[in-house]
Order: C-alpha cells, then sequence, then structure tokens
C-alpha cells in the first residue's frame, strides 16, 4: 500500500542524507505539480554543489512525466531548470527484454535512464526479504544509484560528468522514442576502468543475447581485428 509520512519528515530525511552523502536516492511522488517547499528544499542543494539526486519515475499514474509535472520528478526535466536536472536522475523500469516496464511512467524529456525493476536480493525497510515483491521503479532507482556509486569509487565527482557516463553505460531499450535513453547496464559502468566489448551470441536457448566482456587485452587494439578485417584504434574504442 502507500505510505505518506508527510512533507515535514521527508524534509528532514533528505537534509540528513544531503549532509551526508554525495548520492541520494529517494522514493518519493506527489500527485501535486506545484514546487513544495519539500521539492525547492532539494532544489536548493542541488544548486549548489555536485551532488546527485536519483529518483524513480513512479508507477502507473500520471504514465508521461513530460504532460503530467509530477513532483519532484520534474526536478529530471530539462524544461523545468537545466542546472537542477544536470543534477537529478529520473529512473524509469526495464524488463528483462529490454523494454520499458508497462507499469513504469516514463516520459523522454524526465525521464533519462531505465533499469531492472524486479526486486530481485531486496530488502524491505525492517529488513525483510522483498523479493517476491512486484516489480516497482522504486527498485530501479536504487540499483542506478549503485551505479552512480561505483563512478565516484573510480574518482567522477562532478555530478553532470557521472550523468553522462551511466547514460554511456546503456544497452538500447524498446518502448522510448529518445535513442539516448536506455538501460543502465552494471558491468559497462565498472568497465570504465577496464577494456570492454560488447558480442550479441548465443544464449543457453540459442537465441541471440547481448553480453559485455570486461579484463584486459591479450593482444594490442591495433593488432585485433573483427568486423571483417577492420582494425582497432584507440581512436574507435569508447
Amino acid at each position: 500500500g502507500s505510505f505518506d509520512p508527510g512533507e515535514g519528515a521527508m524534509a528532514t530525511a533528505f537534509t540528513y542524507l544531503a549532509q551526508r552523502s554525495d548520492v541520494i536516492a529517494i522514493s518519493f511522488m506527489s500527485t501535486s505539480p506545484a514546487l513544495t517547499s519539500f521539492v525547492s528544499l532539494m532544489k536548493a542543494y542541488l544548486v549548489h554543489g555536485e551532488q546527485l539526486l536519483i529518483l524513480p519515475s513512479g508507477d502507473d499514474i500520471p504514465g508521461n512525466l513530460d504532460n503530467n509535472p509530477f513532483s519532484p520528478q520534474l526536478l529530471g526535466s530539462n524544461a523545468t531548470d537545466v542546472q537542477t536536472a544536470n543534477r537529478t536522475i529520473v529512473v524509469g523500469s526495464a524488463t528483462r527484454e529490454l523494454a520499458k516496464a508497462g507499469y513504469s511512467n516514463y516520459g523522454d524529456g524526465t525521464v533519462s535512464l531505465y533499469a531492472p525493476g524486479e526486486p530481485v536480493g531486496a530488502l524491505n525497510i525492517v529488513g525483510q526479504d522483498a523479493s517476491a515483491f512486484s516489480p516497482a521503479t522504486s527498485y530501479s532507482a536504487p540499483h542506478v544509484a549503485l551505479a552512480a556509486g561505483i563512478l565516484r569509487s573510480f574518482g567522477y565527482t562532478k555530478a553532470r560528468d557521472i550523468k553522462d557516463r551511466l547514460a554511456a553505460a546503456t544497452w538500447p531499450i524498446t518502448g522510448v522514442q529518445d535513442s539516448r535513453i536506455g538501460v543502465v547496464d552494471l558491468v559497462k559502468v565498472a568497465a570504465v576502468q577496464h577494456h570492454a566489448v560488447e558480442v550479441i551470441e548465443p544464449g543457453p536457448d540459442g537465441a541471440p543475447v547481448r553480453r559485455t566482456y570486461v579484463g584486459k587485452l591479450q593482444e594490442r587494439l591495433q593488432d585485433l581485428t573483427i568486423c571483417k578485417g577492420v582494425p582497432f584504434f584507440e581512436g574507435r574504442v569508447h
């Protein structure tokens, strides 16, 4: 069921996190498009630092966030404030087939990343196993928060740089018009400091699957040839 701790309690919780963390993931949605005091508080923190706010897009209602600017997800929209949007990631849910989940809110101008929504291995607020719970965008947002934390551990400190790197560490998603938006892949995030190659190969059932392999190259890039003999060069790898 729904849980509403009240705006004052949410503001207190956010302030506590903002004073202690560079990556903040909060699961909250208001049906009011107005900038409430809680949303204004978050915006005030974001415009004065390099903290990154990660929000779930929400489930089922309203659907398209671009047409229904709910709070606080509107902080992720460039149409609201570019500076705040550069420090906010609104995360939708994707299926195992790399498609937008039917329950996930969306909007190419507001939702910038997608992630798995199944609570595999998740715990609820009191520490109980939540793996059998229904999928939700509230499970997708922490997935992206982990990815952002990995990048910070590698030395990425600017919110915009982390957001751009996360956008590059994705698989294509169906059901979304903007080709720059994809499903974040933790392997690609970790591969930022290593060599990596993406392949499409047969899975256990023979169907083609996408995979990312990370490791140390055994040959120099210029000595490798793929794609009908086309050689690799550093400038062609990213």
